[in-house]
């Protein structure tokens, strides 16, 4: 059983073979992500194996707010990010310039605890998406569901070096 995500609600069938899935709702550019049963398989925009300007897409991250996001390769080998507009906030000029502001004031950006902007672009469907490092570890929000309240020391060394990224913005 595979359940498609879109805006108006899941739609559900019975595939065998999820790829002939993603090809048919890529080609129609309607699908966020399919789940399966044994959990989640993200097809869309960008599958595993895409290619997108040299950068060949690995796996699907994550979810957030304003868009998604997937580990990559680049030509040369070494992991990224690519983060990518949710296609529902397309239509939306304010959702489209506040992505593409924060991507230029990132790349703009040169600090050891700012995230490095390696490219930006657009998807063919429009959507814009950024590269940026990869960065290695947890959340802050799995850090503390795990452990709970941090003690002041390390509020102290997690604050101080996002002060000083804040100051070189």
């Amino acid at each position: 059983i595979v359940t498609v995500g879109r805006n108006s609600g899941d739609l559900r069938a019975d595939f065998t073979q999820p790829e002939t899935l993603q090809k048919m709702f890529e080609a129609a550019g309607q699908v966020d992500a399919i789940v399966s049963t044994a959990g989640k398989l993200h097809f869309g925009p960008l599958s595993e194996m895409t290619v997108l300007d040299g950068y060949v897409i690995e796996e699907f991250l994550g979810r957030g707010t304003s868009g998604a996001v997937y580990r990559a390769r680049d030509p040369d080998g070494h992991a990224v990010a690519i983060k990518v507009l949710h296609s529902e906030l397309l239509p939306s000029p304010q959702h489209v310039r506040r992505f593409e502001r924060e991507a230029r004031a990132l790349s703009l950006l040169r600090h050891p605890h700012v995230i490095a902007v390696d490219r930006v672009g657009r998807l063919a469907g429009g959507q814009p998406y950024l590269v940026m490092e990869l960065l290695a570890g947890r959340s802050l929000e799995a850090v503390l569901a795990e452990r709970g309240r941090f003690a002041i020391d390390d509020v102290d060394r997690i604050m101080q070096p996002l002060c000083d990224a804040l100051g070189a913005a």
